[in-house]
């Protein structure tokens, strides 16, 4: 699984997207916009805690 979240200069998020493989050996699936505003906040908590840990 994997997820972006893409930025602008003034660091405020622009979109939220993911994809996912299931390590068959196939390509992983396209990537989808998070449109969930639950979902977005999730991702942007755990963002600011890995950047604390940094």
């Amino acid at each position: 699984m994997e997820n972006r979240i893409y930025y602008y200069e003034s660091q405020k998020p622009i979109q939220f997207l993911f994809k996912t493989n299931d390590c068959d050996g196939n390509d992983a699936t396209n990537n989808e916009k998070i449109e969930d505003k639950k979902q977005q906040n999730d991702l942007m908590k755990i963002v600011d805690k890995h950047i604390v840990e940094i």
